[in-house]
């Protein structure tokens, strides 16, 4: 019980360190508290010389909290509904395209360099959020591990490039450009929005969900047409 208090302990700590550090950096996207409480944690662990199997098993009730996370959002969600069922074609055509590109292009990518299919399917869920991702991977049998690394890359890359992209194109801070963020870069995208436009949050929540329910579907329909083959 103790051990596990002070794991526990240990990840707070970092955790409160890093989003200290986000607010003195003027939550600039690279300070994240996901990126740089994760690099603590990993120092911290290698430092102490903790076995990372027997931390992670014995904080998997962490987990829980990240499923309590997504639940909470249907709060937002309600805000963002109300404006895109008032031109909801659009909005669904913009999710459809940011699902199926993303997984797309990780289909014929995994092809091209002959990726296994156990780490295809760890990397096809990259661009939902972390829980749904997790999820879908483990349902799969997959490599958790590398969908994780598959999911934090996709969401830093997203945050860093697509208001670049968006801004060249002449879309300017708004609900188009939130909903783009979080349907691209999950919940690094809805920091970046909190972070620069924080009174379209619920946009980017909405694209971040909408883009994690759109990818279960195309995933399960995936593995059916797998199946049917």
């Amino acid at each position: 019980m103790t051990e596990l208090l002070l794991l526990n302990g240990l990840v707070l700590g970092c955790y409160l360190l890093a989003r200290r550090g986000f607010s003195c950096s003027g939550r600039h996207v690279l300070a994240l508290p996901l990126l740089t409480g994760a690099a603590m944690l990993f120092v911290a662990v290698t430092l102490l010389r903790l076995n990372p199997q027997t931390l992670l098993a014995q904080m998997s009730g962490l987990r829980y909290l990240m499923d309590l996370a997504v639940v909470a959002m249907a709060i937002p969600l309600q805000l963002a509904g109300r404006a895109l069922m008032r031109q909801p074609a659009p909005w669904l055509a913009g999710l459809l395209a940011a699902g199926l590109g993303s997984m797309a292009c990780v289909v014929l990518l995994a092809n091209g360099l002959g990726v296994s299919p156990d780490d295809l399917v760890a990397l096809l869920p990259k661009a939902a959020t972390m829980p749904v991702a997790l999820g879908l991977a483990g349902q799969g049998g997959a490599n958790v591990h590398l969908t994780t690394l598959s999911v934090v890359m996709t969401g830093l890359a997203g945050a860093l490039w697509i208001p670049w992209i968006l801004r060249s194109c002449g879309v300017q801070p708004g609900p188009v450009h939130a909903f783009t963020l979080g349907a691209c870069a999950h919940a690094i995208g809805l920091v970046r929005v909190q972070a620069d436009s924080p009174q379209w949050q619920h946009f980017a929540i909405a694209g971040m969900c909408g883009n994690a329910l759109l990818t279960a579907l195309l995933m399960g329909l995936w593995w059916r047409l797998l199946n049917l083959g």
